[in-house]
C-alpha cells in the first residue's frame, strides 16, 4: 500500500513541476503576499529556478542528468528521477 501511495505522490509531483504550479511557487497569491524570493540571490522563486539556477541545488542536479533547459529536466527520460530530486532536496512536501 506505501508503495501504491509513493507512485501516486510522484506522479502528482512529476505533473506539478512540468506545469509550473506547486504551493511553494503559487501560495503567495492565495494568502495575498508578495511572491517567494530565492533567499540566495534575490530572484523570484520558479520551478526553472529551483532546478536549473539555484546554486544550493547544484550537487543534486546530477539525479535529472545536469539538464541545461528546462526540457531535459522534465522529459519523460526523467518521469522517475523529478520526485527522486525533490525528495533529495527536501521540497516535495511543498509541491
Amino acid at each position: 500500500m506505501e508503495t501504491f501511495l509513493i507512485l501516486i505522490l510522484a506522479r502528482i509531483v512529476t505533473t506539478r513541476t512540468r506545469r509550473g504550479h506547486s504551493h511553494l511557487i503559487h501560495l503567495h497569491l492565495i494568502a495575498k503576499e508578495d511572491c517567494p524570493v530565492c533567499e540566495l540571490c534575490d530572484e523570484q522563486m520558479s520551478i526553472t529556478h529551483i532546478i536549473l539556477e539555484y546554486s544550493k541545488f547544484y550537487s543534486s542536479k546530477h539525479i535529472l542528468g545536469n539538464p541545461l533547459t528546462m526540457k531535459q529536466a522534465l522529459g519523460k527520460k526523467n518521469s522517475k528521477n523529478i520526485y527522486n530530486f525533490f525528495t533529495i532536496i527536501s521540497l516535495v512536501k511543498l509541491l
